[in-house]
């Protein structure tokens, strides 16, 4: 029976989940909104570090459809006080047959008002019974923040592009060659409600695009939807935030697959 379950947890990564990379989950809070995370996450676009202002730790948690082999833990440390913003980020995918995990670095300057460049470098690593060898690849993102107007925010992010293969390049997974480019803007209508969307086109995958809103319902509480495209999946999501932490929780639902669900704290200090 374990061997089955086994069986098909890999069958499900290979066919629904490995075509996008498991290792680039969005936090929480861009998760909520649809995976819109062009213009506010540096997670997928390194240039976003510079729109915080203080130390963090972020930490996040997602289950894809209620199965403990497809969780995905991220944490980042980062640091926006210094002239030139870092952060460092450990992402991990699997359970102990099947491992993917990621190391990244990530800088990012503000060059002018209304410019910010950011880059990033990641050591990703896949460890699995199915092969004698880790497969490994060193990979780099590149990303661009244009603000011409305190409301508006347009990105644009190219990631894991360029890679190289470190391992034997014999052992042939798709995901290793993965890369995306991506493009999008929010837009704050008054004072409580944001509105994102972005478009990303992977080598692995048709077109997809991302859009949602974020409506402040009080000062500190934030409600959260979205939709994305290929396949269509509906999301949902909550936020809190406080002065020293922020805690956001999503859900979207897979009409075969079913639910997914997450939650993110980050620290302030």
């Amino acid at each position: 029976m374990k061997k089955f379950i086994t069986c098909v947890v890999l069958f499900i990564i290979n066919t629904f989940v490995f075509s996008q990379t498991n290792l680039r989950i969005s936090d929480l809070r861009t998760m909520g909104m649809g995976g819109s995370n062009i213009t506010h996450s540096f997670y997928f676009n390194p240039s976003c570090l510079s729109l915080s202002t203080s130390q963090f730790i972020d930490i996040n948690y997602f289950n894809k459809y209620q199965l403990k082999e497809l969780s995905s833990v991220s944490i980042v440390y980062g640091n926006s006080e210094f002239q030139l913003p870092f952060a460092f980020h450990i992402s991990t995918f699997g359970y102990d047959k099947y491992r993917e995990t990621m190391f990244r670095l990530v800088l990012s300057k503000r060059v002018s008002s209304e410019w910010i460049v950011g880059i990033s470098t990641q050591y990703a690593l896949l460890q699995t019974e199915l092969y004698e060898a880790e497969v490994k690849k060193l990979s780099t993102d590149i990303g661009i923040l244009y603000i011409p107007d305190e409301n508006l925010l347009i990105g644009l992010s190219i990631t894991d592009f360029p890679s190289i293969r470190l391992d034997k390049e014999s052992i042939h997974i798709e995901d290793f060659n993965y890369y995306s480019i991506q493009t999008g803007c929010q837009y704050q209508f008054i004072n409580n409600l944001l509105i994102a969307s972005s478009i990303r086109y992977t080598n692995q995958s048709a077109l997809r695009i991302y859009s949602g809103l974020e409506y402040t319902v009080y000062n500190d509480f934030y409600l959260r939807t979205g939709l994305q495209t290929n396949p269509v999946i509906p999301v949902f999501g909550v936020g809190m935030k406080r002065p020293v932490f922020h805690v956001d929780m999503a859900v979207n639902y897979h009409l075969l697959l079913g639910i997914s669900s997450g939650i993110g704290i980050t620290y302030l200090f």
